[in-house]
């Protein structure tokens, strides 16, 4: 591509199965499900089992990443006291900075977007832990919303 381009928008609530306008609309190639758990309690359309098939009927592919840059992480040393999750230990695992630098090499030669469950996508766990990471692999990144 000859621009990388980015920002951040909502999917909303699809009526049945359907992504309206959906990622093929925007000529996303691959939809990368940052959620640490790929499912929806209250919009069942997004859960990972049935977002699949509704994608690649699209040609839009689907790579989860909630494990490598899921904002609930499944390892206790990455919570403070109160349990609160510490994002900037997050980050600093070999596992986050090779999925951020997977995602930023990816971008280069298709047109990526990435999926999660905050109401703001911006003020989400992993743009909290990716801001930092990403800002130093790409000093020229910016960021729409």
């Amino acid at each position: 591509m000859d621009q990388t381009r980015h920002g951040s928008g909502r999917l909303g609530t699809p009526p049945r199965d359907r992504l309206l306008p959906g990622p093929a609309a925007h000529e996303i190639q691959f939809l990368v499900d940052v959620r640490s758990a790929p499912y929806s309690r209250f919009t069942p359309p997004f859960n990972r089992r049935r977002l699949e098939p509704v994608l690649a009927a699209t040609g839009v592919r689907y790579l989860f990443a909630g494990d490598e840059l899921g904002g609930r992480p499944s390892n206790a040393k990455h919570y403070d006291a109160e349990g609160h999750a510490l994002y900037g230990e997050m980050a600093l695992e070999l596992r986050f900075r090779q999925m951020i630098d997977r995602l930023a090499d990816g971008v280069r030669d298709h047109r990526i977007a990435l999926m999660c469950s905050e109401g703001r996508p911006g003020d989400g766990a992993t743009w909290r832990s990716a801001r930092p990471v990403s800002s130093r692999r790409r000093p020229s990144a910016s960021s729409a919303g």
